[in-house]
């Protein structure tokens, strides 16, 4: 009964804020206008997203006012590390002078720019829109792209574009790359990053343009990043757990991922689906006949449990709360799936390996052991001298027939 009531508190919230989301908006919009549809504490993340001091200690009218100095110019600082599909977004709102409806975009642009209020979400006319302040606006005219009538002949704007869309390229691979490697890895210092965007572009990136992206996507909600362990997939709990688990298996090198693989499993909600994943939903639809949905959330709930190194028999159990299981033979067959599950599931703690993946390994390497072993290193033309230890009470050993002890040995 209590989960029925969260469920229900949880949609009304829902419903809420997807209220406030849409609410009527004016076009053309003022910043400070704008800024005071929000919240003082949801005032203070902007500033923070936008790499802004968070000032939390002012009134929120002196909040506002001095974000409105601020932010046009942060917004323009912020284009230069921003995706294509966010730069092309802007491209589109400057030319159409500041409105365009949301659904134009993804939800990953739309929450993007509304969370930095570079634009800001809202219905005109009766139409869901992203409308961007006039003062960031006329900031970004010059940033995006967009020439005025009275500008440089095409050709000169053209050469401008084709720079904008080499550093956009190179900013889209970074990124990509990035939240493949971290779906895989789960954690990676920054230092181990670096090396393999630098393997898997085969070119040279400089250290400060990419922490700077890193921190700039991070504050955008693409992944974690501190200090202290690089970045993290937005599902990591505990980063110091898997860069020590990492560590303790210096022996095990990271899964050479495909640069395909990395590409595909850089795309927003991309989930790798396994055989064994499909095996066990079709296992939960037939045997408790639920619908997909409901049986791929709790496939996702076992997942997660997974990569957290929670052991089959608390998976089960958990399971079974969930699960009316009804006799001991399906007991055993719903144990043997997640089994499976386990172990071809790649873990963030084994570097992209599956435990599968592990075992052979292992074989692999006791299979060489039994057939004789790493053959020794071989001297060519080498002569091994072999001493033996003598004895205090043996012979000495340079013919004196004196004990060694009272002869070369006592010296």
């Amino acid at each position: 009964m209590i989960g029925v009531i969260d469920k229900q508190a949880a949609e009304q919230g829902a419903t809420k804020a997807e209220a406030k989301r849409w609410a009527a908006i004016e076009h053309p919009l003022h910043l400070g206008e704008a800024l005071g549809r929000l919240t003082k504490d949801e005032l203070v993340a902007v500033r923070v997203s936008l790499g802004l001091a968070k000032q939390s200690s002012l009134k929120k009218q002196d909040l506002i006012d001095m974000t409105v100095e601020q932010l046009p110019q942060a917004a323009q600082e912020a284009v230069s590390h921003m995706e294509h599909n966010m730069k092309q977004a802007l491209q589109q709102l400057v030319a159409s002078q500041g409105v365009a409806l949301a659904d134009t975009f993804g939800e990953q642009v739309v929450s993007g720019l509304s969370d930095s209020c570079i634009a800001f979400t809202g219905t005109v006319e009766g139409q869901q829109s992203l409308v961007m302040p006039v003062e960031v606006l006329e900031a970004l005219k010059s940033e995006v792209g967009v020439p005025a009538a009275s500008e440089a002949p095409a050709e000169a704007g053209a050469s401008e574009a084709n720079n904008d869309a080499v550093e956009l390229s190179r900013n889209d691979a970074w990124t990509t790359l990035t939240r493949g490697l971290l779906y895989y890895y789960g954690t990676l210092d920054k230092v181990k990053l670096h090396r393999l965007l630098e393997q898997y572009t085969k070119q040279s990136i400089p250290s400060a343009d990419l922490y700077q992206q890193l921190m700039d996507e991070a504050a955008r909600g693409e992944f974690q990043y501190d200090e202290t362990h690089g970045v993290s997939h937005n599902s990591v709990k505990d980063p110091a757990r898997i860069a020590q688990e990492h560590n303790a298996g210096a022996e095990v090198p990271f899964y050479p991922f495909s640069m395909q693989q990395l590409i595909e499993a850089g795309q927003p909600g991309f989930f790798e689906r396994t055989k064994q994943w499909s095996q066990f939903t079709s296992f939960l639809m037939e045997n408790w006949s639920m619908g997909e949905d409901d049986a791929s959330a709790i496939a996702m709930s076992v997942h997660e449990s997974i990569q957290a190194r929670s052991g089959l028999q608390e998976i089960v159990a958990s399971m079974q709360e969930q699960l009316d299981v009804a006799d001991r033979q399906l007991l055993e067959a719903l144990v043997e799936r997640v089994v499976e599950l386990m172990k071809h599931t790649r873990q963030w703690t084994l570097k992209g390996h599956t435990p599968s993946d592990l075992a052979a390994r292992r074989e692999a390497a006791a299979n060489v052991l039994a057939r004789g072993g790493v053959p020794k290193r071989i001297v060519p033309n080498a002569q091994v001298h072999v001493q033996n230890k003598v004895g205090r009470n043996e012979p000495c050993t340079c013919g004196s027939g004196k004990k060694y002890k009272k002869c070369c040995g006592g010296n």
